[in-house]
Parts: C-alpha cells; sequence; structure tokens
C-alpha cells in the first residue's frame, strides 16, 4: 500500500499531518498574513511551495522514522522550481520579482535570508544554496510527486499569476513614496523589508501550524478588538482622574487634543511634542485607543527605549484597559542558546493575540532589521497597527535612516499610524533620508504655548574648566541639599555614578536617604528602588532628607519629582529630560536645574562616543546662545539639533556603519554596491542585471546589526528572595519552562562583554538549565548598587 506523503509526525509516531494538509494551512495562514499589505497570493504561493522538497522518498522516509547520515536539505526544492518556472524570464518581470521574493522566502526559511550578492566577492549565494549538492539529486523526484499527490501544478501557476499583478502594484506604490524614483537607496531597502515580511510571515505560518499539530490543538483564529470598548473603558478611567492643581488642567487640555486627533487619524507619521510633565503616557494611549478605532487598526504598540520605564507605563496602561490580560510585555530575552529560545519564544512572542503590546526600541530594531529569524517573525504583526514611539530622541544614531525609510514604509504600505513622542523632538524631517511625516504633523499644534505654560525649572550652568571630580560634585550636592528636601544627581557613567555615591555615603548622617540607581541593578532592584523614593517623595518626609544618584535611565518615562537636579553635562535633549523630574508638578515656583561638566578622567566618555558628542554640543550651544536663554523651549531643542546632525561623524553614523572597509547596512540594506561591482567585475560576458530585482546582502546585514551599541550577555541576578530562588531553580534543572524565563526577565542584567569576562574569569558566573542561561553568585550582587564586577569573596560558592 503506498505511503501518504506526509510533513510531521509525533515522536511516538500515533498522530501524522499529511504534506499537503501542512502546505495549505501554511499557504492560508501566510496568505492571510500578507494580505494586510495586498500580497496575499504571494504569500499562499510561498506557503503552499515552502516543504515542495519533503516530497522526496529519502524525506519521507525520514520522516516515517527511518535512520539518516547527514542533514536532508527539503528547502531548496521550491525555492529552485519558482525560479526556474517563472524567475529566468525577462521578459515578464514582475512574474521575475515575484519569484525571486517567494524563492528567497522558501529557501531560508529554516535559517536566514541569503545573501544576493555577497558584498566582498560578488558571489551569489542564494543561487548557492538553491543549486544545493544535498538536494539537487532529489529534485525533479520531489517536483513529480509534490505536483501529482499534494498539490496540483495548475493551481501554483494561478496563484502566481495573481501574485505578479500584486508585485506590480507593490512596485508602483513604493515608486509614489517621497523621491523613491530618484533614490534607489531607498526604494530598495523598502522592497527588501517587504521580502523580509513575507519571510517573517512563512516562518510564522510554519511554526505555527507545526506547534498546533505537535500539542494536538486548533490553528488559532484572528479575533478583532472591540475598539469601540475600549475607548470607552479608557475614557470613563481617564474622566475618574482627580483634577486639582493648575498642571492637572493643563494636562487635560492635551489629552482632549490627542483624543481629538485620533477620532480623525488616518494611516501616517505623526509628532505628540509636549513639554516633560505633559501627561503623555495617558494622552499617548488615548490618541492610540480612538486612532486604532478610527483606522481598525489591528493593534497598538507601545516602543520605549529602555526596560526601566516599560513595567510602570504598562502598569498604566493596564488600569486604563481595566484588564492586565489585554497588554502583552515583552522585554530582552535571558536566554542564551539560540535553539531554546526559538522554542519558547515562538509559542509565546509573536506579537498576536492582544490589543497591545509594550516592549522596547531595541525588539522593534531587531523584528526589522536583525538576523535570527524569531525577530523577522514578528514583523506581520505590525502591519495596519497603531505604533507610539515613546522617548525617540534616545534612537541611536546608527539607526536613524534605517529607522526613517523603515516608518515611511510601515506608514505609507502597511498601514500603520505612527506616532512619536518626547519633550525634545529631534528633527528627522530635515536629514539626507527624511522621515515623511503627515500633513499636519503635529497631534498638539500648539506646543509651543504648552512649553511656555508648563516652564517650571530653569537650566543653570555651571562652568568649571576643570569639570568637577566625585568628590567635588559630592560636596557641591551636600550644598544644595542645605535647602532643598530633596536632590536627583544624574550622571553619564555607571563609574560615576558610583563614584559620587560613594563619597557621599560616609558625609550623610540618618536624617538622609541616599539611593543609587544604574543598569547594573535588575528591572526588579530598580522598580523597588524607584517605589521606595515615590513613597518618601509623596507626601514628604520633612524629618529625612533624599538624595538619588542615577544615571540617565531615570530621564525618561519615570514619575518623579524632586526638588533639585544637578545634571553632569549631556546632550541638551537629556538635560530637557533631566529637568522634567525637577518641580514635575509645578507645586513650586520655578526650580534650578544645575548643569555642570565632569571631570573626563573620571567620566571616561571616551568609550561612549554619542554621548560625548552630545556632551560637547551642549557645551558649544552654550557658548554661542545669549546668556539666560530658555534652554528648554522648542527654539533651542532644533537649535541644538541643527549643530549636532551637521557634524561629520554624526552624519557617517547615520548611514550605519559596519567598520569594515566603508561598508555600511544601509548600503548592504539597499543597493548593495560593491557586491553588484564585484560580480560585475567577475562576470564581465555575462547580460547587464535586470533592473527590477533585488541586490541586497540580507545575511551580512542582518548577521552584523546589534540594535544595541556594544553586544551585551545577559545574566540572572539573586537579587533577593525571589531572585536566589530563580538562580536556584535554574541550576536544579535541564528543561527550564517558559514561565520560569519569563519571571528571570525581572532579575536579568545585561553585562557588556569586559564586564561579563572579568566576572567569569573570577568564578562570579555559573551556567545554568544546561548552559542555556547565566547565573550571578551573590557575592557579586550588591542590595544597594547591584552587579560588582569585583567579587568580595569568588571562592565562595553560595548555590
Amino acid at each position: 500500500m503506498k505511503r501518504p506523503l506526509i510533513a510531521h509526525q509525533t515522536p511516538d509516531r500515533t498522530r501524522t499531518q499529511l504534506l499537503e494538509t501542512h502546505s495549505r494551512n501554511v499557504g492560508e495562514r501566510c496568505g492571510a498574513a500578507c494580505q494586510q499589505i495586498g500580497l496575499e497570493h504571494l504569500g499562499r504561493l510561498t506557503g503552499l511551495l515552502h516543504d515542495l522538497g519533503k516530497a522526496a522518498h529519502e524525506v519521507q522516509d525520514y520522516l516515517y522514522g527511518a535512520p539518516i547520515v547527514g542533514k536532508l536539505n527539503h528547502s531548496s526544492a521550491g525555492m529552485r522550481w519558482v525560479w526556474e518556472a517563472f524567475g529566468k524570464n525577462e521578459t515578464r518581470k514582475s512574474y521575475r520579482l515575484a519569484a525571486q521574493f517567494a524563492a528567497i522566502a522558501i529557501g531560508c526559511h529554516h535559517g536566514t535570508r541569503c545573501d544576493i550578492f555577497d558584498p566582498e566577492d560578488g558571489s551569489e549565494p542564494w543561487l548557492e544554496r538553491m543549486y544545493s549538492e544535498k538536494a539537487d539529486p532529489f529534485y525533479a523526484q520531489s517536483c513529480e510527486t509534490f505536483f501529482t499527490e499534494c498539490i496540483p501544478q495548475e493551481e501554483i501557476e494561478q496563484e502566481i499569476a495573481l501574485a505578479a499583478k500584486e508585485i506590480a502594484s507593490l512596485w508602483n506604490e513604493l515608486l509614489q513614496i517621497g523621491d523613491n524614483r530618484s533614490n534607489s537607496v531607498s526604494f530598495q531597502m523598502m522592497l527588501g523589508l517587504v521580502q523580509r515580511y513575507l519571510f517573517g510571515a512563512l516562518v510564522d505560518a510554519d511554526w505555527t501550524d507545526t506547534a498546533h499539530f505537535e500539542e494536538n490543538t486548533p490553528l488559532p483564529s484572528a479575533e478583532a478588538t472591540d475598539w469601540p470598548a475600549l475607548a470607552n473603558t479608557v475614557e470613563h478611567f481617564l474622566a475618574d482622574l482627580k483634577q486639582t492643581r493648575t498642571i492637572d488642567f493643563l494636562r487635560q487640555e492635551i489629552s482632549d487634543q490627542c483624543r481629538s486627533a485620533g477620532q480623525n487619524a488616518a494611516p501616517g507619521i505623526y509628532r505628540l511634542y509636549v513639554p516633560t510633565g505633559g501627561g503623555k503616557t495617558y494622552s499617548g494611549l488615548r490618541f492610540c485607543i480612538h486612532a486604532a478605532e478610527h483606522t481598525h487598526a489591528s493593534r497598538i504598540f507601545y516602543f520605549a527605549p529602555y526596560r526601566s520605564i516599560i513595567g510602570q507605563n504598562t502598569g498604566h496602561f493596564r488600569k486604563a484597559l481595566g484588564n492586565s490580560a489585554l497588554v502583552l510585555e515583552h522585554h530582552a530575552d535571558a536566554i542564551q542558546d539560540e535553539t531554546l529560545q526559538e522554542s519558547i519564544l515562538a509559542q509565546t512572542q509573536n506579537w498576536q493575540g492582544v490589543p497591545l503590546i509594550a516592549t522596547t526600541m531595541v525588539q522593534f530594531l531587531n523584528t526589522l532589521f536583525a538576523a535570527p529569524r524569531r525577530n523577522a517573525r514578528r514583523m506581520p504583526s505590525l502591519a495596519n497597527a497603531v505604533l507610539l514611539f515613546d522617548e525617540i530622541q534616545s534612537l541611536p544614531l546608527q539607526h536613524i535612516y534605517l529607522f526613517n525609510i523603515a516608518l515611511n514604509l510601515l506608514s505609507q504600505a502597511m498601514g500603520c499610524t505612527i506616532v512619536l513622542c518626547t519633550a525634545t523632538q529631534p528633527p528627522l524631517e530635515q536629514l539626507a533620508y527624511p522621515l515623511l511625516f503627515s500633513t499636519p504633523k503635529d497631534i498638539v499644534p500648539d506646543y509651543a504655548k504648552r512649553f511656555e505654560q508648563f516652564k517650571r525649572t530653569e537650566i543653570v550652568p555651571i562652568l568649571d574648566h576643570y569639570g568637577f571630580s566625585a568628590e567635588s560634585l559630592a560636596d557641591f550636592a551636600l550644598d544644595k541639599l542645605q535647602t532643598n528636601d530633596s536632590l536627583l544627581v544624574i550622571l553619564n557613567t555607571r563609574r560615576m555614578v558610583e563614584a559620587v555615591f560613594d563619597h557621599l555615603k560616609p558625609l550623610l548622617g540618618s536624617d538622609v536617604q541616599l539611593f543609587c540607581l544604574t543598569t547594573h541593578l535588575c528591572p526588579q532592584h530598580r522598580m523597588d528602588v524607584i517605589d521606595a523614593i515615590k513613597a518618601h517623595l509623596d507626601p514628604p518626609h520633612p524629618a529625612q532628607k533624599l538624595i538619588c544618584v542615577s544615571t540617565q535611565l531615570i530621564e525618561a518615562g519615570v514619575d518623579l519629582s524632586f526638588d533639585c537636579v544637578i545634571r553632569g553635562m549631556a546632550g541638551l535633549p537629556s538635560v530637557a529630560q533631566a529637568a522634567g523630574r525637577c518641580n514635575r508638578h509645578g507645586k513650586t515656583s520655578c526650580r534650578p536645574v544645575y548643569l555642570l561638566p565632569c571631570a573626563q578622567n573620571e567620566e571616561h566618555l571616551d568609550s561612549l562616543p554619542d554621548l560625548d558628542e552630545g556632551r560637547r554640543s551642549t557645551e558649544r550651544l552654550l557658548s554661542s546662545l545669549p546668556a539666560h536663554t530658555d534652554l528648554l523651549s522648542p527654539a533651542s531643542i532644533q537649535a541644538y539639533y541643527d549643530a549636532y546632525y551637521s557634524e561629520g561623524r554624526q552624519k557617517n553614523q547615520m548611514l550605519a556603519p559596519t567598520g569594515q572597509d566603508g561598508q555600511t547596512l544601509l548600503d548592504l540594506l539597499s543597493d548593495n554596491r560593491s557586491g553588484v561591482k564585484s560580480y560585475r567585475e567577475t562576470h564581465r560576458s555575462a547580460p547587464p542585471l535586470s533592473p527590477v530585482s533585488l541586490f541586497q546582502a540580507f545575511d551580512t546585514a542582518e548577521s552584523q546589526f546589534h540594535a544595541l551599541e556594544s553586544d551585551t550577555v545577559s545574566v540572572i541576578v539573586p537579587y533577593q528572595e525571589q531572585g536566589q530562588k530563580l538562580v536556584s531553580a535554574f541550576l536544579a534543572t535541564e528543561h527550564p519552562t517558559s514561565e520560569l524565563f519569563r519571571a528571570a526577565q525581572h532579575y536579568t542584567v545585561e553585562l557588556n562583554s569586559s564586564e561579563f569576562r572579568r566576572l567569569d574569569q573570577a568564578h562570579a558566573i555559573l551556567p545554568g538549565a544546561k548552559g542555556a542561561v547565566y547565573l550571578l553568585q551573590s557575592n557579586c550582587y550588591d542590595s544597594i548598587k547591584g552587579i560588582q564586577t569585583e567579587p568580595s569573596a569568588p571562592e565562595v560558592l553560595i548555590f
């Protein structure tokens, strides 16, 4: 009896999934995801063909349980068939491009996207994968069996004809965006991002169908969010908030403007430009909820630059929505093992199933540009969504052009409604690759007046040629504490923070509480410190004063109000954010925020060029502006950015250099000039390359992309009893649960490579769960300052 073609079999061999069933399930799910951007038939075509290679007899033997030597390549067959059938005909350009889109997704769906042209030697890695030696012997047999016993070839040909029309429409649509007709970089990068969308849709469809077969559960069906009901819930919640101070009524006016703008929103890019303390968390949510209702959005995303503020703001979102289950909070992952990471995240974090997802800018950038396929898998969830980017001034320089082009695509071709939110809006529309704002772009059109209404602080520069040492800065802080009950000191580096903290500690009596906040505290620890500060500040404790020494993590999204703020010299946007932590609710008259330089030999900004250049730009601005200029006004912020973006280093950084012979990620993900040039030099007799094609070095670029400036290593720390239990649990198990990993996110610290290496050499790092995670010994975690890179007793094993 002839065996049916299967795609999967359970380990106990009690159940099988037919190859036709899997192919059609993946085709329908991939097609549905791509329908959101007008590529339904291209998505279905890709899903139907993705496992064509499984029809080979050898692969079927393996799926039925026969042992094999080495690996079987089943992904190249569908890639090769669609390209040979429709990609080589230069006269049918839309067919050719549709085939190339599908071929790359199919051939790479078990790994990373191939380079089209290698940027070094001009070779064609995607064709090398297509004609894999391991797949070639089974190719003809796979095609014959698949089309005979699984999906009829006529059905595939109908889909490619419709997919070609979709691609032709997409091509024309992308040409209409900005100056894409004359800007091949922007146009090609957008094409590459659309292909990544298709790739991500295929990966998600394949993983989802496979997971539900293995778990023997029905496939999930999409459920539309009841946005009118949620908007009504939010309106009732906001109406119940007490308004007693003048500033509360000003915040209400801004909130009302956001509601009105949301009720009339269309897909596009907008600014929420409001001063610090303007209530942008609830106002931004209000805009998003009403915009989602008006545009019938798929979901809402909230992206923050730091994990430290996500917990606080998602707490506000849950209260406003009235149900914590409506919000998914997605942080960075503590898992080191990539296979384990993918298997766990495949079940929990494809950014679907809830109306609001709160995550980091790092996760957004990884979704669009980073190599592991689990990142690309999330991309289709962005389509037709409302995206709010909080504290957009924190976007790293090297990602600005990539970000601008991606947002232009999301807003104009993928139905997204996008909000950039901050009190220090960077003029992203004025750059070489500009952000294309909607008209009008401002949700709060009278923002200049709002800055005057919310003026509660004044920047007071304290100029010192040599800069303040940690010791003199501590003395300065003590002097200011004489006339203030609460004092916040914000410095650029953790080393400087801890040095000032150490100088202050022996000088203070029991009548002063002293806190330290850096990224060496795990999220739960930081939350506990912030809660303790809040409890002290509101209501204030007249018998006990307070000093908090912090890195810039406290500047954004942390609702604290101090009597006085001291800020180490920094970029003007950071200074403005620091000022937002002073006299936040306007309880007193205008308060001073002292801006002073730190001694360079103690601050050590040489390894942080963006911070250092921001500091220098502010110093240059101070020397050029008239005395007593309001440094917090939109005009001063604009003047700062004009000077900052005009510097040669900043212009170069925005191209996203890779550090290899002038290579940039912007070029690799668009024209790939070096790869195309090398190809032409080695193929002089070949016909000219078709302009209707992809040229990118996807694998090279995506493997080099890092959303963080430097590579970091996640370490789970034994903070308090719960952290100690987590460390013990990871040491005791080889198969940790996804729940255990989620709990660990609140007890995870990111270390740079040198810090990790120092601790590892001191035997302070332990592997857990068979090396899936790294764990810190308790003698290296201080109850006040967090991780200490000099262990107190490295030879003692606590766990």
